[in-house]
């Protein structure tokens, strides 16, 4: 399962897009792997890309960074509260059936 990260900043110039690979995922947050480089702190947007679905505008915020071979790793937590607001509980259920189809939950 693939990932796009969209940093978001007040400055232009400061945002960014990286790609990745989702090495775990919940409703609650996922894992990533990326040869991109962004700050713990960072609020993001993603897009997440599956054989059969595709998940846009998911926020969320970089909570950890871990520098490895193959690239950061980076654990993220998804803003409940903003996708709630936006459409209800459909994106979390989504989530749910993603990570209990791909077994990326632990």
């Amino acid at each position: 399962m693939e990932v796009t990260l969209v940093r978001h900043h007040w400055l232009p110039l400061k945002r960014r897009s990286i790609s990745g690979s989702v090495t775990w995922l919940s409703t609650d947050g996922m894992t990533v792997v990326s040869p991109g480089q962004l700050p713990v702190g960072a609020r993001v947007n993603l897009t997440i890309s599956a054989a059969e679905h595709e998940l846009k505008n998911i926020p969320a915020q970089i909570v950890r960074a871990e520098p490895g071979a193959q690239g950061s790793r980076y654990s993220l937590r998804f803003h409940k509260q903003r996708l709630l607001q936006h459409d209800g509980d459909i994106t979390l259920r989504l989530l749910g059936y993603l990570a209990s189809q791909n077994m990326y939950s632990g």
